[in-house]
């Protein structure tokens, strides 16, 4: 019965992690596929390979939403459902002109930024699945 509870507890905890920023996800990924904004919309797509492997290193993502406000508060509200699983987080309010949210994974690394204006919302997803020694030099 106990070896039974330790592994119900163990997957409970490995699909808490795999949905950790799940909310964030979805939303991106629809927006993505099917965008509910027809407005100024704007997407930008980067992923680095290793050059010996092929294998993918880092991505990075990008949408930029101008004049939905609706959309705005959607991404708003899955930041703020999402940092409760995040191992860091933080959000800075710039005099009500401007919040940004950043919300932090470690394993992968993985960095999900929104910046919230007024007329606009700028969201920025960098998944880092292996360090590069290059820029990342080690210190002794």
């Amino acid at each position: 019965m106990r070896k039974l509870l330790i592994v119900a507890l163990l997957l409970v905890a490995g699909i808490a992690e795999s949905s950790a920023q799940g909310h964030i996800d979805a939303l991106m990924q629809r927006e993505l596929h099917y965008p509910s904004s027809k407005r100024d919309v704007v997407l930008r797509s980067a992923v680095k390979r290793d050059p010996d492997t092929g294998e993918i290193v880092k991505r990075v993502t990008e949408l930029n939403v101008r004049d939905d406000k609706a959309l705005s508060q959607e991404f708003v509200s899955a930041f703020l459902a999402d940092c409760e699983s995040a191992d860091t987080w933080s959000c800075d309010d710039k005099n009500g002109k401007s919040t940004d949210y950043i919300l932090v994974w470690q394993n992968p690394k993985r960095i999900y930024s929104l910046k919230r204006f007024d007329d606009a919302i700028i969201v920025n997803i960098q998944v880092i699945y292996s360090q590069d020694e290059n820029t990342n030099p080690k210190t002794e």
